[in-house]
């Protein structure tokens, strides 16, 4: 048995301050921001957006990603705005183990202020109850302590370090997988 699910209509989702919603071409500017943005991309191992096509080509990926339900990318927005302010995604679903990995970014000016955690609250909720998930792991960079930290608060655990096994701007990269197995009733999700 396998893993099956369906985006189609696509979830929207929301918080008390939060819509996490499908990204769309109208956010090709937040997204050009955000992927060009040096600190916001500092860990995540791809080269900066050189342009807003760039973006554009990003978006259209996620969404072909999304049909194909192999992923599914959202993008987060505040309550009070449309904009988008950052993306979270489930990729490379593993359907026959039942697993899915987890991408996650916020604008820097919107950091520290617990925005990434009631979204990450919502889609690991989400990933276990709706989709079916029973493990989610994340991929990051060993010096990415706010992410590391990020997951450990919801009791995500260490399962491997991979020395220099990603290669990016000339150098070699420590890769550190992070997993949550789906917790069971009395400790929530």
């Amino acid at each position: 048995m396998q893993l099956t699910f369906n985006f189609n209509p696509f979830p929207v989702l929301e918080t008390e301050r939060l819509t996490l919603r499908e990204l769309r071409m109208s956010d090709v500017n937040e997204v050009y921001y955000m992927r060009s943005h040096p600190d916001v991309m500092k860990y995540i191992g791809v080269p900066l957006a050189a342009n807003v096509t760039e973006a554009a080509d990003y978006i259209e990926k996620a969404a072909k990603i999304t049909a194909k339900q192999d992923g599914i990318w959202w993008a987060i927005t505040l309550k009070d705005a449309n904009e988008m302010v950052g993306a979270i995604a489930y990729r490379n679903f593993l359907k026959e183990h039942y697993r899915g990995e987890l991408s996650y970014a916020l604008r820097p000016d919107l950091q520290g202020r617990g925005l990434m955690q009631e979204a990450l609250a919502l889609i690991l909720d989400y990933g276990f109850n709706k989709i079916g998930l029973h493990s989610i792991e994340a991929n990051v960079d060993k010096e990415n302590t706010a992410s590391i930290r990020l997951l450990e608060r919801n009791n995500f655990v260490k399962e491997a370090h991979f020395k220099e096994n990603y290669y990016f701007d000339g150098k070699f990269i420590d890769s550190v997988i992070y997993s949550l197995i789906k917790p069971t009733r009395e400790h929530g999700y």
